[in-house]
């Protein structure tokens, strides 16, 4: 495990809120910043960042490439990552910190959208940015087949997941990029609260950024745009690790050269 850093000059502490339930994380400022990283022309990127020549240049380099390929959101890959597990069809979906919500779309273009879809985040410029994004977006999927991405019928819960509840309703729940933002005990603390929400023979599928070079030098090229409180660069074995003490017995495993996922369900439905 690693811990990224330094923290964005932008970062104000005291705007983390509730970190036991919603990780140490500014959210408002992650997002805003977050935002201008995906959107703002990559040769506008160093705009108001003062580095030396060669960290500058590398960030066009870096900004050039991300927005050329998509590869912040990288819908293509988990496309054809998530096409290999063993997720219920027509599922209904909830997805914690969800933000826009592409990924739990993802999901109900492979297996079907007969279900619901509950999207849940406390953050008020994360459900901003789920009000002005596109309603569906066309990715290439397994096989180069085009895979149309919905999230009309999305209900979204403006909350955090301690404060919502919902116990077994949902045969899948989603976590991206969220578990890294818990310190030690409160990750199981966190998982036992998604767990609340599976029905029997229910799933989670949980991903987490890895430690890997590539991560590394993506948080530490976009610091400024990216660390507003505490985050893990975690392997495969502590993405594991963090499921079982929080109840889960994991079924599938995958990840990419950025990113650790897994799928698992509790413990309590494993028989």
């Amino acid at each position: 495990m690693r811990l990224t850093g330094p923290a964005s000059r932008h970062f104000d502490p005291a705007l983390v809120e509730a970190p036991d339930r919603r990780g140490e994380v500014a959210w408002s400022l992650f997002n805003q910043h977050y935002h201008r990283l995906q959107t703002l022309p990559w040769s506008r990127i160093n705009e108001g960042v003062a580095l030396p020549w060669h960290r500058r240049a590398s960030r066009l380099v870096m900004a050039w490439f991300i927005q050329r390929t998509g590869a912040i959101l990288d819908l293509r890959r988990k496309a054809a990552l998530l096409s290999r597990f063993p997720i219920p069809r027509d599922p209904d979906v909830i997805f914690f910190g969800a933000e826009v919500g592409w990924e739990a779309a993802l999901i109900r273009a492979l297996f079907g959208d007969g279900g619901r879809l509950v999207l849940v985040d406390c953050d008020p410029l994360a459900y901003q940015r789920f009000c002005d994004a596109p309603p569906t977006l066309t990715v290439r999927g397994p096989g180069g087949r085009p895979l149309v991405l919905r999230r009309d019928r999305a209900e979204y819960v403006r909350a955090d997941f301690f404060e919502h509840d919902e116990p077994g309703a949902f045969d899948v729940g989603l976590d991206w990029g969220l578990l890294e933002h818990f310190r030690g005990e409160r990750k199981a603390a966190v998982l036992r609260r998604f767990g609340r929400f599976l029905r029997d023979g229910g799933v989670q599928l949980s991903a987490v950024p890895r430690d890997s070079l590539s991560t590394r030098i993506f948080y530490r090229a976009f610091g400024d745009e990216l660390n507003f409180g505490y985050r893990e660069l975690l392997e495969m074995p502590e993405l594991e690790a963090a499921l079982a003490s929080g109840g889960f017995e994991v079924l599938a495993r995958a990840q990419t050269p950025t990113t650790c996922v897994a799928l698992s369900r509790p413990v309590s439905s494993a028989a």
